[in-house]
């Protein structure tokens, strides 16, 4: 990046976004190690847990629709530390969980402070302090927690061995805290500090076929509809991320081979984020998003003719690792090439709805599935349908974005 004045205040926001995208998504993808003993202690099933994990994002999801106001209304810092509280307490309060309601409670907690140091959080902060450049900074940003979730997840799987599984979930909760931090003493906008986005002043894009017109509400065209179908769609491949490790037990993988491969899907998602990211801003995110999706298929792919050879399920989790790119960075930097700032704002807050309802679902049939057929091969042959699906309509928009 070209050097300015009090550059490393630029660096310094990146870090601060960083750290909610760790400590929110991030995170998470660690809970797929809790699965089987959270079950356990509450005497269900993998389903049920995955049923209220799911509720979880369900509920940031829908509250997503009412961050725009709520960034207007509220300071910042605040959002983000009831965010905090939320997260860390709702996570911490699951080691108290007995039956399959009183765990729900906590995920539902945990769901509500996710969504305000959530996506819509992160990209509020990245887009006031960077007017150029704002798809390279979130794919650095949102890599990191790849390295930081292939470092911890099998870390947490030696505690939970060692200390179980409700010491390890409360140092997660911790970790959690540590990692918004940053956000907390953060400068909300350059203005604070004398400064200037960066890139320069900060324009107002305008889509000439969508822009709003005296207060009316824009035309909801194909594009519109495509981006929420790519959404609905990538939300319900994403959803296999959080069975990996006991998907590798299915096949007859040991807990360290299957916390291995969580860990390979994370730096899959560190690379294509920082790749993917960096494109997005040197060519068109459409045709970014397309590269992006298709690995994502092959990951599929791989998985189901792949089942029971080791190494191809590890080059399957690997190209998993794009699907990270896929449901956080992909959708939002398609929205802020084809809409203005305030459309962007309304219009990715219905995709996280929309993607709740995906992830509810999906999310929840996908661990039933397992304990109905004892094996993921149907779940995955779906996931394979729907990331192809996804595939076909980016190339849908891309030729009509070239036709317009």
């Amino acid at each position: 990046m070209i050097k300015q004045k009090n550059g490393l205040m630029y660096i310094a926001i990146m870090a601060c976004a960083s750290g909610l995208y760790i400590a929110g998504p991030g995170l998470a993808n660690c809970l797929s190690l809790f699965y089987k003993s959270m079950a356990s202690a509450i005497n269900g099933g993998i389903g049920d847990v995955s049923l209220c994990i799911t509720m979880s994002s369900v509920i940031t999801g829908f509250a997503a629709k009412l961050m725009p106001t709520i960034l207007k209304k509220f300071p910042f810092k605040g959002i983000v530390a009831l965010g905090t509280l939320m997260v860390a307490g709702g996570v911490a309060a699951s080691t108290l969980a007995t039956s399959v309601p009183v765990l729900a409670v906590c995920f539902l907690i945990k769901g509500l402070g996710g969504c305000l140091i959530g996506m819509t959080s992160i990209n509020f902060l990245v887009d006031n302090w960077f007017s150029r450049g704002s798809g390279t900074v979130l794919g650095v940003a949102m890599s990191m927690s790849g390295i930081v979730t292939a470092i911890l997840s099998p870390i947490f799987s030696s505690i939970i061995q060692q200390r179980g599984w409700q010491f390890a979930i409360t140092i997660l909760a911790v970790v959690t805290v540590c990692f918004c931090l940053p956000a907390l003493g953060a400068a909300v906008s350059p203005e604070l500090k004398s400064m200037q986005p960066y890139g320069g002043e900060r324009k107002l894009k305008a889509a000439p076929d969508t822009a709003d017109k005296a207060g009316q509400p824009f035309k909801k065209d194909f594009n519109y509809r495509a981006i929420i179908a790519v959404m609905f769609l990538v939300t319900a491949a994403f959803c296999m991320v959080s069975h990996l490790a006991t998907f590798a037990s299915s096949v007859g993988m040991s807990a360290s081979s299957g916390a291995l491969m969580v860990s390979t899907a994370m730096i899959g998602n560190m690379l294509f984020k920082l790749a993917m990211g960096f494109l997005c801003d040197r060519i068109n995110p459409l045709r970014t998003s397309i590269m992006g999706f298709s690995c994502v298929t092959l990951a599929f792919l791989l998985f189901i003719v792949g089942t029971k050879i080791l190494w191809v399920n590890f080059i399957a989790a690997a190209f998993l690792g794009a699907v990270f790119f896929c449901s956080t960075l992909a959708v939002g930097q398609i929205i802020k090439m084809l809409y203005n700032r305030e459309q962007f704002s309304r219009i990715y807050s219905t995709s996280l709805m929309i993607s709740s309802l995906a992830s509810a679902v999906f999310g929840t049939l996908t661990g039933y599935a397992y304990d109905w057929f004892g094996t993921y091969l149907p779940a995955l042959w779906v996931f394979f349908a729907v990331s192809f699906c996804s595939v076909v309509l980016l190339v849908l928009m891309n030729r009509r974005q070239k036709a317009g």
